[in-house]
């Protein structure tokens, strides 16, 4: 134990009084502490500093300390009526978010959360909780007024944005908790899922189906291999890139709305999941219109989750390689825009 623990406060004996007034040299707790530019002061010193700023008035027999009437005397007199009225006028105790026992007049220069010196932490502009000092802000330009709006939650400017921008738009950098991820899901699944089905009602599931007669996939439902063939058909018949770029760009800025711009790789894997559960709603919904065009009515939904599954694996595995490029670059953007 080293000899600062052993010390303790005049005025609070139940304090420790580790910081020493770099005027004086008396030991203080925290609470007895005043920051100033030249360190901490102790309450005797501060008093005296507040005194000798106070404008005299001579020929009278009173001086004003900081809206305090000060009688006339010696500059003792003067000192402890000045000590007792900074004690009297003391401000309503506030104390860490940190450690609740700990009473502190400081705050964080960016959140203004109140901390105490055991977790405050010094930065280049001033000192910072420990939240917001391992979650820096840009400060520079276009990109410090985007993350401050949306620090704010507010609708950041619209200088500088659009498509070419869309890798690089301001994002402020704050703790992502687990509501937040809830969050995420439910706007990414829900954007995701909506945007499938309507994908996959605009891929073209008539021009293969088509050519086949009615009750033609009677033997197809044994071993799902011509239903397979026939979903790897009207994908690779349809137009793509953009289709996949809309629904990672959709998918990112809905998680990024519902979670208030946050950032970060629980997000980003979120996202990636959300899109790749899109493809496969897509997938299977211009199976069911393959089924639907050749038998008529809605195909059992474990086979037609399995003929999906088979066909994103055939895909996987080489049968597709552009179409898989396409996926990625989807999958790409929704990443990227919750990225750091």
């Amino acid at each position: 134990m080293s000899t600062n623990q052993l010390l303790r406060c005049a005025r609070h004996p139940n304090e420790e009084a580790p910081m020493m007034c770099g005027d004086c040299g008396s030991q203080m707790c925290t609470i007895c502490m005043t920051l100033t530019g030249e360190g901490p002061r102790c309450p005797d010193c501060m008093a005296a500093i507040n005194n000798g700023f106070a404008p005299g008035n001579r020929g009278q027999d009173r001086q004003v300390v900081e809206g305090v009437i000060l009688p006339a005397g010696t500059d003792a007199t003067r000192q402890d009526a000045a000590r007792e009225a900074y004690f009297a006028t003391e401000p309503v105790a506030t104390y860490c978010a940190r450690h609740p026992n700990v009473e502190t007049m400081l705050r964080c220069g960016r959140c203004d959360t109140p901390i105490c010196p055991r977790c405050m932490v010094h930065s280049g502009v001033g000192i910072r909780c420990p939240d917001c000092a391992a979650n820096p802000q840009r400060t520079i330009g276009i990109q410090a007024e985007r993350a401050a709006a949306a620090a704010r939650g507010k609708r950041p400017p619209q200088e500088n944005t659009g498509f070419r921008n869309y890798w690089s738009k301001g994002q402020a950098y704050q703790k992502v908790y687990a509501r937040h991820y809830i969050l995420a899901i439910l706007a990414g699944l829900a954007t995701a899922i909506t945007l499938g089905l309507v994908w996959g009602f605009l891929l073209d599931a008539t021009r293969i189906a088509g050519r086949l007669p009615r009750g033609g996939f009677q033997g197809a439902l044994e071993t799902n291999q011509v239903w397979v063939a026939q979903i790897i058909g009207s994908i690779q018949s349809s137009i793509h890139l953009i289709p996949e770029i809309i629904l990672g760009a959709l998918v990112g800025e809905a998680i990024a709305r519902a979670t208030r711009n946050r950032v970060g790789p629980g997000l980003q894997i979120i996202a990636g999941l959300s899109v790749a559960a899109g493809i496969l709603v897509s997938v299977m919904t211009v199976g069911a219109r393959i089924f639907s065009t050749v038998n008529g009515g809605f195909p059992p939904f474990d086979r037609l989750l399995t003929v999906s599954f088979n066909t994103i694996g055939q895909q996987l595995g080489g049968n597709g390689l552009g179409i898989l490029i396409f996926w990625v670059i989807g999958i790409a953007f929704a990443v990227f825009k919750l990225k750091r």
